[in-house]
Parts: structure tokens; sequence; C-alpha cells
């Protein structure tokens, strides 16, 4: 894969109006490419995966969701590599970024992106990908802020005071504070 960022750009671009067809044009584009260039793609996929797999970013993404699940911050991080490598790379070397760049409408859902590799690969081999060819992932790196049900709000207001004062308001949502803690 010898630029990853442009072959995922030039697929969105050409699927702009039917963003449904993203992931399966992606498949077959990477099957026609053949095997190192699936494998190629994956790596890369999962080492972005793995880089913004961070505390901080994490934090950001429980501000502007109103509440982070795992999966939540797997499609986030999946939403952010769609973006662009300038606005993966602006987020990470600084998530209050993200209040200059997301909107309130923003939907960090399934991107289609985290299986791509996954079915080229079993499209071309006819089986699964084996376990040992799958992604390692390090885990989440950095600093957790700890913080109770209590005192969320304030660690995470003073961690990313600028994405807080624009979506540390769960009412946009129809929630209050005692339903996100739960």
């Amino acid at each position: 894969m010898n630029d990853f960022w442009d072959f995922v750009k030039t697929r969105r671009e050409a699927t702009k109006d039917n963003p449904d067809q993203f992931a399966e044009r992606l498949i077959d584009e990477l099957v026609s490419l053949g095997l190192q260039q699936v494998l190629d793609f994956f790596q890369w996929f999962e080492s972005l995966l793995d880089r913004a797999n961070t505390y901080e970013l994490w934090d950001a993404v429980d501000i502007i969701e109103c509440g982070a699940s795992e999966s939540t911050f797997l499609d986030f991080r999946e939403w952010l590599i769609l973006q662009s490598q300038e606005v993966y790379e602006k987020a990470l070397a600084d998530p209050e970024w993200l209040a200059d760049y997301v909107q309130l409408d923003t939907i960090f859902t399934d991107q289609g992106l985290g299986g791509v590799a996954y079915y080229a690969y079993e499209r071309i081999m006819g089986h699964y990908m084996h376990p040992t060819l799958q992604g390692i992932n390090t885990g989440v790196k950095g600093v957790k802020m700890p913080y109770t049900d209590e005192t969320r709000d304030a660690v995470l207001k003073a961690r990313h005071p600028k994405l807080y004062a624009k979506f540390g308001n769960c009412e946009r949502w129809g929630l209050d504070q005692e339903e996100v803690q739960e």
C-alpha cells in the first residue's frame, strides 16, 4: 500500500453520493490488487486505530458523545481515519482541536472501514483471516484521568475545556446527567 491515505480518500470521494457503497468499493478494489495489498491495508489501518487509542482522545469523545463506550470510541477512531491524514494528525496532537472541527450533529456510527481488509482477505483466500494475522491492540495509551460519576464533569472539563464548552451539555441529547452516568 503505497499511500494508504490517498487510497482511502479517492475511494471516499468516488462514493460521496452513495456512502453505503464505500466499504464495498474498497473491498472490491483491494481484492483486485491482491493479497499483499490487502495485508498492507490491514496493517496500516490497524496501526492507525492503535495509535489513536489514547485516554486523552477517548475523554474527548466522551465529552462529544456525552459518554463513550469501547465500541463508540472504535467508531470514532474509524471516522477519524476517514476524515483525512491532516484531521487525524491534528486530533491526535491536540484533541481540543476537535471542538473546531466536529459539529454538534456529527455521528460517529460504524463507518464500514473496520471489516474491509477481513472481507477482502476472505474473498481472495476463501476463508477467514487467521488470528495470527489479525491486528495486535496494544491497549489504551496515555494517562487515564481517574474520576467517579460525581467528579466526571469537573475532570473532563479541566482536561478539555474547549470541547466541554461546546459539547458538555448532555441536554442536547435529551439526557440529564444522571442518565449519562448510568
